[in-house]
């Protein structure tokens, strides 16, 4: 009788593992995609300090307070080689806990221009720990450079 208890007890432990997301997790559907997409090597960006993502464009971010626990907003202003801000690009942010990937994953999210014209998207940090959030830069559907923030909650 004592095995039949321990045996449920493990299987209670180990099901979860082999179950669905969370409820707060978004899965990415990988079903429409054939083949191989491949990335520019990510930059590491730092809050407040312009950082050059390719020859024509360099990018600075800035978080709307100091990241905790909840949604923060994150600001991304994008200029060219001639110092004006740029608005015709797509960029999108994917949060995601390194020690956990997989696991609480946004996704490819898009950000949106605001009336100041910086890039915004509201980040959700659902725990404490290091989060990355790989920017995507793209121009005319073509992906051409990736930047890395990290953000420890």
């Amino acid at each position: 009788m004592k095995g039949i208890y321990i045996a449920l007890i493990a299987l209670i432990l180990v099901l979860p593992l082999f179950g669905q997301h969370c409820g707060s997790c978004q899965v990415a559907d990988n079903s429409k995609t054939s083949g191989t997409i491949t990335l520019p090597t990510p930059k590491l960006l730092t809050a407040n300090k312009a950082e050059w993502i390719s020859n024509d464009y360099y990018v600075k971010y800035t978080w709307q307070k100091k990241p905790k626990i909840g949604t923060d907003l994150l600001f991304v202003e994008v200029y060219g080689k001639d110092k004006k801000k740029v608005k015709d690009l797509s960029i999108t942010a994917d949060a995601y806990m390194p020690s956990m990937r997989g696991a609480h994953d946004t996704g490819d999210k898009p950000l949106k221009l605001n009336k100041n014209d910086k890039y915004v998207i509201d980040v959700n940090f659902m725990m404490a720990g290091e989060w990355g959030i790989d920017l995507k830069f793209a121009k005319n559907g073509k992906v051409f450079a990736v930047g890395l923030v990290k953000a420890k909650i």
